[in-house]
C-alpha cells in the first residue's frame, strides 16, 4: 500500500500556472483582446469608469436596467420571483425576467456593490470578451489547429457590426457567445455520437433568452440538414441506418434541450398568449425589403449600425477581410466541395431571410419585431466567419493568381458599391461620424492591407510568427475603428440617472410610515413626471406604468379606453384623473414641482437632492385626498358598461361611477368644443346630466384629442390657468400649456379655467385633429361617489409579493372589483375555498362574485405553467442524466462491466466522420 501510494504521488503533476497559461493562451488572448478593444471605445466615449457616461441606450435604460433593480432587490431581500408590484399595477415576474433575465450571470447582481448600470457596461465587455473565446475554443477544436489565426477570427466575431448595434440588449449576448459550442456539439453528435456539449449548450441558450435561442434552434436545423447531407461513412457501415441513428439522435437531445428549459419557457408562453404581439398574422405576399447588394455594401467597415434607424438593414459586418477569403473559400480545391456548397447555400439562404418579409416573419419568432431588425445575424457572421478560417487556413495553397483575383474582385465590388449607395438614406441624420469616403476608403486601405499580408504571409514561411501577430494588431485596429465609429452611438449621464435615487428612498419610507399610521397595507406611487415607465422599478415603488414586451394587452386596451397613455408594449399614468387613479389605489404622487392634480392633493413632505448639473432640486410627496383601496364592492350589473365602447374617455367614466354603484353621479360633465380644436368654458350638458349649472365660476377642464401630432398646445384667451401651487404661496399663471407624446392619445388636464374663457387647441406640423373632447371635472360628484365606492371596502391585512389577505363585510352578494391585473396565475380564497374569478374592466383586471356576509379573502399568485415546466424540465434532466450514465447504470443493474464480453467477430462500425480534417504545412 505504501509503495503504490508513493508511485501515485511520483506519477501526479503539480499544477502550474505557467503551463496551464502556455496551454490556454490563445483562450486567453481571445478572450482578452476583444475586452480590451471595449474599454478602448469606453475611454473615448468617456463611458464609467473612464468618465461619468454610460452605455444605457433605449430599452437597455427604460426597461433592462430597471429590471434588474427588482431583481437585484428580490435577491437580496428574499422577495418572490414569481411576481412584481413595482410596474404596470403588478406583472407576471417569471415572464419578465424570461424575455430579459434568465443569464445565469444576472446572480452576480446579489454581490454587486455599485450601481446596476456598471454592471451593464460589465456584462457588456465580458460577454464580449466570452464570445471571442468561444469561437477561438470552436475553431481549435474543429480543425484541429492551435494558431494565433483562431485568434484572429474570434475577435471578428466578437467585435461584428452585430455586437456595435446591439451590445446594450445585453439579454441577448448570451445566445451569441454560447452558438460555437451549439454549433461544435452538432458537429459531434453527427460525427462522433457524442451529444452532450449540444443538448447541454442548446438548453443553456433557451434558457438565457428564448427568443434568441428560438433563432438558434431554427439554425440548428438547417445545420443539421447540411451536416447530414455532407457525413461520409465507411463503406462496412449501411448508410441508411446509420443516417437514421443519426437524425434519432439530433432529434432526442433538440427535444431535450428544450425541455430543460421549460421552466422558463411554459409561462413565457402563456404569458405573451396575452400581449399584442399575440395578434400578428402571417404575410399574405412575399415582399423585398433589402436589396442583396445592398446587404453586401453593409459588409463594409463604418456603415452605419441599423438600431433604432434603418429598418429593416442586417448588421454582418465582421472585417472587410472576408471579402478576399470568401472567393478563396470558393476556389479551394482541398475543402470538401460539399462543405464549400453547403455551406454556402446555407449563407444565401441567411441573406434572403434578412431581405424577404415572410422569413423575416418566421426567424423573429412569427412575428414583425419593433425595429432592432434582422436579430438573427450573427448566425450569418458566425457561418461566414468559419469559412474565412477554413480558406485561411490553406493560405499558402493558393496559387498567386487566386490571391489576384480574389483581391481585383473584391476591389472591383468595392468601388461599384460606391457608385450605388453614395447617396443611401442611410447618410442622413447620422449620429455617428462616417461617410461614404470614409467607408469606401477604409475598406480599400484595409483590404489592400489584408491582400499584401496573405501574400507576404504565402512567401514568407520563415515570418509566420512575426506575420501572424502583425495580423491580430491589425485586425484589431480595424474592427477597434468600426465599434468607435458605429457603436455607442449615443452615451447618458450615470450621476444623473442616480442622482435622485436618495431622495426616493428617503420619501418612500415617510410613504411607508404614513401609509402604516393610516392601517393601509397596500398602496401604489405614482411620478408626476417620468424619466422612464419603470421608475417603479428604478425608485422602489408600487406604480402602475411600464414599457414591456410582456405586457398584457387587455391592460393597455383598458388604459385606452379610460383615457390613459399607452403605445406599442407599454402604458403609463399619464392621462389620470381623480377617479383613474383612484380606481388604480395610488396614494402618492412624486413631482419635482406641482402635482399633476393640484386640487385632489395634499403635501406631505419633500427630500432634496444635488443636481449633475450643478444646485440642487427636490422631490415633493402629495397625496391624494381620496383614495379607493385594492379592492371594493361594485355592482355585478356594471360589466357590460365596462366592456363598453363608450366612444371617449370620460364618458367611460362616468358609466363606471354611475353604475358600479347605486346612486352614483356624473363626475365629467360636457363643455362647449367645435369638435375639432376650440374649447369654451361653459357646460354644453348631455340629456342624461343633470349637473347645476348655476354658480359655477371656475371649470377644472380635461380634454382628450385623437390625432398623431406628437405635441397639443391649448391657449387660453380671455382668461388664464388657476391651478393652486403648492410648492410657494404664489398662484402659478400662464395662458398656454404644452402636452407632449399628444400622438399616444391620452386625457390632457388643463386646470383652473374661468368661466367663459376660450381655449384653442393646436397640434404641431400643423397635423390634424381628428375628434376632440372637452369636460369639467365635477369635486362634488367625485367626493360623493368615492364615499358610495369606498362604502365596502376589501381590507388588506397582510400583503407579500405572491400572497394577500384580507376582509370584506357585504349585506349582500356583489362583484369583489380588484386593480390587480388579471392573470390566470392567480387563485382566489374565500373563507378557505377556492372560488373563480371573473376577468372585469375589457379583461384587464380581476374580479370575484362574493356573497352576503363577512369573509376572509385571499390571493395566491403562481405562474401559469410553472409547475408543469419544472416537471418537465426535471423529467428531461433526468433522461439526459440517464443517457449520460446509461453504460454505468447498466453495470449496476446487470452487475457486468461494458466490454465483458467476448468481442463478436462482426466487423465494428465506424463513427460517421464529416469531411477530412484540413492538415496545413507548418
Amino acid at each position: 500500500m505504501i509503495e503504490r501510494s508513493l508511485l501515485m504521488k511520483t506519477n501526479s503533476k503539480k499544477f502550474s500556472i505557467k503551463d496551464w497559461f502556455e496551454k490556454n493562451k490563445l483562450y486567453i488572448l481571445a478572450f482578452v483582446l476583444p475586452i480590451l478593444s471595449m474599454l478602448i471605445v469606453y475611454y473615448f466615449k468617456n463611458i464609467f469608469p473612464f468618465g461619468d457616461q454610460m452605455y444605457l441606450r433605449s430599452d437597455c435604460y427604460h426597461q433592462y436596467t430597471p429590471y434588474l433593480e427588482i431583481l437585484q432587490q428580490k435577491l437580496k431581500d428574499g422577495g418572490s420571483l414569481f411576481y412584481t408590484w413595482e410596474i404596470g399595477a403588478g406583472m407576471n415576474f417569471m415572464a419578465v425576467a424570461a424575455y430579459y433575465l434568465t443569464s445565469p450571470l444576472n446572480l452576480l447582481a446579489i454581490i454587486w456593490p455599485g450601481y446596476m448600470a456598471d454592471m451593464v457596461s460589465f456584462f457588456i465587455v465580458l460577454k464580449m470578451g466570452l464570445a471571442g473565446f468561444s469561437v477561438c475554443y470552436y475553431l481549435t477544436k474543429r480543425f484541429g489547429q492551435k494558431n494565433i489565426s483562431s485568434v484572429v477570427f474570434g475577435m471578428a466575431y466578437a467585435l461584428s457590426a452585430y455586437f456595435a448595434a446591439f451590445s446594450w440588449n445585453i439579454m441577448w449576448l448570451d445566445c451569441m457567445w454560447l452558438l460555437p459550442f451549439i454549433v461544435l456539439g452538432l458537429e459531434k453528435l453527427v460525427n462522433e455520437k457524442k451529444c452532450k456539449m449540444y443538448c447541454i449548450s442548446l438548453a443553456l441558450a433557451i434558457f438565457s433568452n428564448y427568443y434568441i435561442g428560438l433563432m438558434i434552434c431554427i439554425f440548428s436545423i438547417i445545420y443539421f440538414v447540411y451536416l447530414f447531407c455532407i457525413v461520409e461513412f465507411d463503406e462496412t457501415v449501411k448508410k441508411t441506418k446509420a443516417r437514421l441513428l443519426i437524425l434519432k439522435d439530433y432529434a432526442i437531445y433538440s427535444i431535450l434541450g428544450g425541455a430543460l428549459a421549460a421552466c422558463v419557457i411554459l409561462p413565457e408562453y402563456f404569458s405573451l398568449l396575452t400581449t399584442k404581439s399575440a395578434d400578428s398574422s402571417f404575410p399574405t405576399t412575399l415582399e423585398e425589403t433589402v436589396s442583396m447588394l445592398y446587404m453586401i455594401f453593409r459588409s463594409l467597415i463604418c456603415v452605419p449600425v441599423a438600431d433604432l434607424k434603418y429598418y429593416p438593414e442586417p448588421n454582418i459586418y465582421c472585417s472587410v477581410a472576408i471579402f478576399i477569403l470568401i472567393p478563396l473559400f470558393w476556389m479551394c480545391k482541398k475543402i470538401n466541395v460539399k462543405e464549400r456548397i453547403g455551406k454556402t447555400v446555407i449563407a444565401l439562404i441567411m441573406l434572403l431571410s434578412f431581405g424577404l418579409n415572410i422569413p423575416a416573419y418566421i426567424w423573429h419568432g412569427f412575428h414583425f419585431p419593433n425595429s432592432l431588425p434582422c436579430r438573427q445575424s450573427f448566425l450569418y457572421i458566425f457561418l461566414i466567419l468559419t469559412m474565412c478560417y477554413e480558406a485561411f487556413l490553406y493560405i499558402r495553397e493558393y496559387e498567386p493568381k487566386h490571391i489576384a483575383w480574389a483581391t481585383g474582385g473584391s476591389l472591383a465590388l468595392v468601388f461599384l458599391l460606391d457608385q450605388l449607395f453614395k447617396d443611401a438614406s442611410i447618410f442622413s441624420d447620422l449620429e455617428i461620424e462616417t461617410s461614404i469616403v470614409k467607408i469606401i476608403y477604409f475598406s480599400l486601405l484595409f483590404i489592400v492591407v489584408y491582400a499584401c499580408l496573405i501574400v507576404w504571409y504565402k512567401k514568407a514561411p520563415k515570418l509566420k510568427p512575426f506575420l501572424s501577430y502583425l495580423m491580430v494588431l491589425i485586425v484589431f485596429c480595424e474592427l477597434t475603428l468600426n465599434m468607435n465609429v458605429t457603436g455607442i452611438p449615443s452615451t447618458s449621464g450615470r450621476k444623473g440617472y442616480y442622482e435622485a435615487t436618495k431622495a426616493y428612498d428617503q420619501l418612500n419610507d415617510i410613504t411607508k410610515k404614513d401609509a402604516d399610521s393610516q392601517n393601509v397595507k397596500y398602496y401604489r406611487t405614482e411620478s408626476a413626471v417620468h424619466t422612464t415607465r419603470n421608475d417603479g422599478a428604478r425608485f422602489d415603488y408600487n406604480s402602475i406604468s411600464t414599457f414591456s414586451s410582456v405586457l398584457s394587452a387587455n391592460i393597455q386596451d383598458y388604459f385606452d379606453s379610460m383615457g390613459l397613455q399607452t403605445s406599442y408594449n407599454a402604458c403609463s399614468y399619464y392621462g389620470h384623473t381623480p377617479l383613474t387613479a383612484s380606481l388604480f389605489s395610488i396614494k402618492y404622487e412624486y413631482s419635482t414641482g406641482e402635482p399633476s392634480l393640484p386640487n385632489n392633493v395634499s403635501l406631505l413632505n419633500s427630500a432634496s437632492y444635488n443636481l449633475e448639473s450643478g444646485g440642487n432640486s427636490t422631490v415633493y410627496a402629495y397625496e391624494y385626498n381620496n383614495t379607493l383601496p385594492l379592492g371594493f364592492l361594485i355592482n355585478s350589473s356594471s360589466i357590460a358598461k365596462m366592456n363598453s365602447e363608450a366612444g371617449d374617455p370620460f364618458t367611460m367614466q362616468n358609466n363606471f361611477v354611475t353604475s358600479a354603484v347605486n346612486g352614483g353621479q356624473m363626475i365629467f360633465h360636457r363643455l362647449k368644443t367645435d369638435g375639432t380644436n376650440s374649447i369654451t368654458a361653459q357646460y354644453n350638458l348631455e340629456e342624461n346630466d343633470t349637473a347645476n349649472k348655476s354658480g359655477t365660476k371656475v371649470y377644472d377642464i380635461y380634454f382628450y384629442c385623437e390625432t398623431s401630432a406628437e405635441t397639443l398646445t391649448a391657449t387660453i384667451s380671455n382668461g388664464s390657468i388657476q391651478d393652486k401651487s403648492f410648492v410657494s404661496s404664489s398662484v402659478t399663471t400662464s395662458t398656454s400649456k404644452t402636452f407632449d407624446s399628444a400622438n399616444q392619445n391620452y386625457i390632457c388636464h388643463l386646470g383652473n379655467v374661468p368661466e367663459g374663457a376660450t381655449i384653442s387647441i393646436s397640434a404641431s406640423d400643423n397635423t390634424a385633429i381628428s375628434a376632440m373632447y372637452a369636460y369639467a371635472f365635477d369635486e362634488t360628484a367625485w367626493e360623493y361617489d368615492y364615499n358610495l365606492l369606498n362604502a365596502n371596502p376589501y381590507q388588506v391585512t397582510s400583503f407579500s409579493d405572491t400572497k394577500i389577505e384580507g376582509t370584506l363585510t357585504t349585506d349582500k352578494g356583489n362583484l369583489l372589483y380588484t386593480s390587480i391585473p388579471y392573470d390566470k396565475g392567480w387563485s382566489v380564497y374565500v373563507d378557505g375555498q377556492k372560488a373563480n374569478t371573473t376577468a372585469i374592466c375589457k379583461g384587464a383586471l380581476t374580479g370575484v362574485m362574493v356573497t352576503a356576509g363577512t369573509h376572509q379573502i385571499t390571493f395566491k399568485y403562481t405562474p401559469r405553467g410553472f409547475f408543469q415546466g419544472i416537471i418537465i424540465s426535471i423529467i428531461s434532466l433526468l433522461i439526459l442524466l440517464g443517457l449520460i450514465f446509461r453504460d454505468r447504470i447498466l453495470e449496476l443493474i446487470t452487475g457486468k462491466k461494458k466490454g465483458s464480453k467476448v468481442p463478436s467477430k462482426k466487423p465494428q462500425v465506424q463513427k460517421a466522420v464529416a469531411n477530412e480534417e484540413p492538415k496545413v504545412s507548418k
